[in-house]
């Protein structure tokens, strides 16, 4: 009991400091919502209150050791990030060396349609097997990769897109609502949420909208609301009064990360994050031969075989793979992991705000936390900057006249 107490104590310091920092860049830039906000949201509940409750409960958790190294990592982090954003200064050249395309109608029908397209064979499963949503997220975890994410990226492009064109208000209202819909036909709650992470940004980043702090308790209590009912649609076959015991398991990203520090002694040097950012790009429809157990793959082999086989989805083990590849050396590595984040969230904050570009605000969202590719491993910065230029290509069209100005702006 002991031992639970201590455990609930490093879980407990480890919230409030969280906390401090988000008071601090809040105060500091005068509004609720800013760039750590999709962070907060995120590893808030799952990561610290979700664990406390679950601490509360349990019999036989990981070692205090343990929880000190995980939460420690996860609050280092966050401070490198808010520190670098805050005080570095960032280079005109950063700012002024290139200027993205603003949006274009035609990028937006073009996005709308690839989306669609995409999904037609996820939603023949639908129509043919009567699959709820949850039902479609685990059984095209093989196959359908093309199709799945591809289509929720182009949606999450669209939304953006749509939010930076001079269209009616009630237009982007009826855009928001299609991608909160269509997100939630993919069969994950993570999807939905970053609809809202992406309009949340957008207040804040584009709009300028200083959100105090009555409204963003506001927002919080909706967002709990959402999170509920969400668990509850795509919770297949269980009542009501076990949401709160399923949303408590969400927190086991961060027991996963403590399991490996309590058990892992043979470390990878590197090679977690190189399989899971090699692999993670080939595509199994071409490269037939791709394994299934690389990278954070290899470590759910390890430890949850039964899911691993099943292929259905795997635990994850949060910031565990950086302690699988760097042992104890995670805490400089997200040191410099943060510091990197913050200092490049505020040059494309910069340019968010000079140019008003959807493609500056795709890496804004990255570096932000907010991911429009979730493959669920991997560092995909090229990828997003591949978004970044695939946007800035379609909103480039209009400059060919290649159809009539009025329609593409």
């Amino acid at each position: 009991m002991e031992h639970l107490t201590l455990q609930m104590l490093v879980v407990f310091v480890g919230l409030l400091a969280n906390i401090g920092l988000y008071c601090f860049v809040s105060m500091r830039y005068g509004s609720w919502v800013g760039p750590i906000t999709a962070w907060f949201a995120i590893e808030i509940p799952a990561v610290f209150i979700f664990e406390l409750a679950y601490l509360s409960m349990a019999t036989n958790p990981g070692s205090v050791l343990g929880y000190v190294v995980i939460y420690s990592a996860y609050f280092l982090f966050a401070l490198s990030f808010v520190l670098a954003y805050v005080y570095s200064s960032v280079p005109s050249a950063l700012v002024k060396s290139f200027r993205f395309r603003p949006a274009t109608k035609l990028a937006a029908a073009t996005l709308l349609f690839v989306a669609v397209f995409l999904y037609l064979p996820i939603f023949k499963l639908l129509a043919q097997n009567g699959f709820s949503p949850r039902d479609v997220y685990v059984v095209t975890r093989t196959g359908f990769g093309l199709a799945y994410f591809g289509s929720i990226v182009a949606a999450n492009l669209f939304l953006v897109v749509m939010l930076f064109l001079p269209v009616s208000r009630w237009l982007k209202i009826v855009s928001f609502v299609f991608c909160v819909f269509f997100a939630y036909l993919h069969g994950s709650k993570g999807h939905v949420f970053v609809c809202f992470f992406i309009l949340l940004q957008y207040f804040w980043a584009v709009r300028g909208l200083r959100i105090g702090i009555v409204r963003f308790s506001l927002f919080g209590l909706i967002a709990v609301v959402v999170a509920v009912v969400l668990f509850f649609l795509m919770a297949n076959g269980i009542g009501f009064d076990q949401i709160i015991s399923l949303m408590v398991g969400y927190s086991d990203y961060a027991r996963n990360a403590v399991m490996l520090v309590d058990s892992l002694k043979d470390f990878h040097y590197g090679g977690v994050f190189l399989e899971d950012n090699l692999y993670t790009r080939l595509p199994r429809l071409i490269f037939e031969s791709k394994p299934k157990d690389f990278g954070a793959f290899g470590l759910a082999k390890q430890f949850f075989p039964d899911s691993f086989y099943l292929d259905q989805g795997v635990p994850s083990f949060g910031l565990g793979v950086f302690y699988a590849d760097f042992w104890i050396f995670i805490l400089p590595v997200l040191g410099v992991a943060g510091a990197w984040s913050g200092f490049f969230a505020k040059v494309f904050f910069s340019r968010v705000r000079v140019y008003k570009s959807p493609s500056d605000f795709v890496m804004l969202c990255f570096f932000c936390g907010i991911g429009f590719i979730p493959v669920g491993g991997g560092y995909l910065l090229f990828e997003h900057f591949f978004l970044a230029v695939v946007l800035f290509v379609l909103c480039s069209i209009s400059a060919l006249r290649i159809m009539p100005r009025k329609f593409l702006r």
